[in-house]
């Protein structure tokens, strides 16, 4: 009799529908390599939404082998849908973005359709904060991500990862995401004039959702604005104020004859002409801060779109030495000098504040809708003490905790200096602010490390191997997150071959900041170079940090630049170790894709044994299975940097740009070739080059 009521109350329960959530289908996309799905677009769709439906074309096309066409919605048709965007079909099913945030998105399956859409910024337009919204497309690179476990793991086909799937069937999906950054760089990845190089790389930030809905300036402007004077700013340029920012112009020496007195002076009551671009102005001047304004007002007035005028005062140290600057010199709590400034004894905050002050003032007067920005930075990187520490309603600033540079997070005291000063002014800044760095970064290297004079802006990534560091990722996520930071421009390392798993654990954290790095860095490995490979990969980086924070915690000035020191103390020291490592994972059974990935750490090893022991770190006779002749370093270099979708070893050849006579002496001889050509060697000062045929000889060369 029990059993006949429990059957009963059963039935009931199923009839009645309490168990649908375990009994409702799925949305079937692909079924064993077949759909009957559309993937639609508005007629109007912006480039940055077409290039997402042809991302989700090709990689549901890779993973199912199912291609599925891409029609705009002014066009019939009777097949179920993915809409992407504000579609006909979109509005049909009462989807909106109006009630959206920028660069929102929604997820939808609805009615046998996937509905993807956000606010998206129509092509040649921008967002009230000159930037754009692709909110549908970074709705389709997250669910490419979310629910097909798509990766970019670098530039160019070798860093997409698409698991197979014949077949794709999605669970009911209601998802809406805003990213907590509106502005989100991994900056300095490519080279502009590698056309090929530069689109590949775009590419790659575009499917991580860099970009944003804000774009302000906040660069170092105060010899741009004195050098523009004599331009008329263009319409609807980006930034049309640029000038340059170098001092020793005409424009500069015209002003500096009508107003000496707006230069900085020296300790010897004088005000001289400045030098470089390091030199400051005289910024307790009300005659120049008015002249600053209405430059700001000019320039925010000519251009089309809603930009920023920087205040940022020019970089380094020369701060003006008179009584009325003096007065502003705030105490320094740093119990080390900025090594950005190291001549300082004092903070400039109140001075550089109120130089923020008294310009917003007269721009909120004359020109209320102009808006400003400004570095917090270096020597004025403390909350102000003279003056008032709240920033104006007109005016955004941007973190830049330089003593944090260069893997210094590695250090405690580094940690708690970073904490302390952007915990003090999220204690003082109630609106957007952001923050710029290069905490991972090896920025270049000096002239000795190189090998000769000459070439110190060498840049320090290439050729070697640096950590991702996930444990100073995520020491300063957090960190912005509990500091109200709204967006992040952060150095990335161009040098993709070793440095692809860095920049990718940045630009996801930019895009979702509570993600975790060593999470991140696990699933890359994994990714990149398969589980066995990925394992051993994880010892490898392990190491890495093991060597970099032990460096960094016995050297407290290492800050962003490769010193000689440090290729002898820390890679040929450990290089043995790192080549084990390294042969241990290539041994591993992998895929095509796999093993090519880790072929390009393979042949930073590669370059960097041949460094080594150029430099007499390690034994000249040396050999091992990644020893290579002068002759095959020379094309990996010229191949690698060439043939690839990113850069190999950049910087590591320079191409020689322009035109003009070369500073060569050139001496013609009619003599036969000897018998045993002498070949160039690197370093080398001098050479003979002889010509195959008479006739006009075109050279192009390359500075290595």
């Amino acid at each position: 009799m029990m059993h006949s009521r429990l059957l009963a109350f059963l039935t009931c329960a199923l009839t009645l529908g309490f168990f649908s959530p375990q009994i409702r289908a799925d949305l079937s996309i692909v079924t064993q390599g077949k759909s009957a799905f559309t993937i639609m677009i508005p007629a109007n769709a912006p480039e940055s939404l077409k290039a997402a439906a042809e991302e989700l074309q090709r990689d549901i096309e890779i993973a199912s082998g199912a291609k599925l066409p891409i029609t705009k919605d002014d066009a019939a048709t009777n097949s179920p849908l993915i809409s992407l965007g504000r579609t006909k079909p979109a509005e049909s099913a009462k989807l909106s973005t109006d009630q959206m945030t920028d660069e929102s998105y929604r997820i939808l399956t609805k009615g046998g359709n996937l509905y993807i859409l956000g606010p998206d910024t129509p092509d040649g337009a921008w967002t009230t904060r000159n930037g754009f919204s692709s909110g549908t497309a970074n709705g389709v690179y997250s669910f490419l991500e979310d629910f097909l476990n798509v990766r970019w793991l670098m530039p160019g086909e070798i860093g997409r990862d698409v698991p197979p799937a014949p077949s794709i069937s999605l669970p009911e999906i209601d998802q809406t995401f805003t990213p907590k950054f509106d502005f989100r760089d991994v900056s300095h990845l490519h080279d502009q004039s590698l056309p090929f190089q530069y689109a590949s790389v775009m590419e790659w930030k575009i499917r991580q959702r860099l970009g944003g809905a804000t774009n302000w300036d906040f660069n170092h402007n105060w010899w741009r604005t004195l050098n523009r004077s004599s331009r008329k700013p263009s319409k609807g340029g980006v930034y049309p104020w640029i000038g340059s920012s170098e001092p020793d112009s005409d424009s500069v020496r015209e002003i500096y004859a009508k107003h000496p007195d707006w230069f900085a002076m020296d300790q010897n009551g004088k005000r001289p002409f400045p030098k470089s671009h390091y030199a400051k102005l005289e910024t307790t001047n009300p005659d120049l801060v008015k002249w600053f304004a209405q430059q700001a007002i000019e320039t925010l007035k000519a251009s089309e779109r809603p930009i920023a005028f920087s205040l940022s005062p020019s970089d380094g140290s020369g701060w003006s030495l008179s009584p009325e600057s003096k007065s502003l010199y705030d105490s320094n709590p740093d119990l080390t000098p900025d090594p950005e400034d190291p001549l300082a004894s004092a903070s400039m905050s109140s001075v550089v504040a109120k130089w923020y002050h008294d310009i917003a003032e007269i721009v909120a007067k004359e020109y209320p809708e102009g808006h400003l920005t400004g570095y917090i930075y270096s020597s004025y990187i403390n909350p102000p003490e003279k003056v008032s520490a709240q920033l104006p309603d007109n005016f955004t600033a941007q973190i830049a905790t330089s003593r944090a540079y260069g893997y210094g997070l590695y250090r405690p005291k580094t940690q708690a200096y970073f904490n302390r000063v952007t915990g003090d002014w999220a204690k003082i800044i109630s609106g957007d602010w952001y923050y710029y760095d290069l905490p991972t970064q090896l920025l270049r290297q000096s002239s000795a490390a190189v090998g000769r004079e000459g070439d110190a802006n060498f840049a320090g990534s290439t050729g070697i191997v640096t950590p991702a560091a996930p444990e100073i990722v995520d020491f300063i996520f957090p960190q912005l997150l509990r500091s109200h930071i709204k967006g992040a421009n952060i150095y990335g390392v161009p040098s993709f071959s070793n440095a692809a798993l860095s920049n990718y654990l940045l630009a996801k954290m930019e895009w979702n900041p509570s993600l975790n790095a060593a999470d991140l860095q696990k699933e890359w490995l994994h990714r990149a170079y398969g589980a066995n490979a990925g394992t051993i990969m994880e010892r490898f980086y392990a190491r890495l940090d093991d060597w970099f924070r032990d460096y960094y915690q016995k050297n407290e000035t290492m800050r962003y630049e490769l010193p000689i020191e440090m290729l002898k103390d820390l890679y040929a020291a450990n290089y043995p170790e790192m080549e084990k490592i390294y042969l241990d994972a290539s041994a591993q059974s992998m895929s095509k894709g796999q093993s090519s990935r880790l072929q390009l750490i393979g042949d930073n090893l590669i370059i960097l044994q041949w460094r080594l022991k150029n430099l007499s770190f390690l034994p000249k006779n040396l050999s091992s299975p990644l020893t290579r002749s002068d002759a095959q370093i020379s094309d990996m270099i010229q191949e690698g940097n060439i043939k690839r979708d990113f850069q190999m070893y950049p910087g590591l050849t320079r191409r020689s740009g322009g035109s003009g006579k070369l500073p060569w002496k050139v001496r013609f001889s009619d003599q036969a070739l000897p018998d045993n050509l002498p070949q160039p060697q690197w370093n080398d000062d001098s050479f003979l080059l002889y010509a195959a045929k008479a006739g006009e000889i075109q050279i192009s060369t390359r500075s290595v």
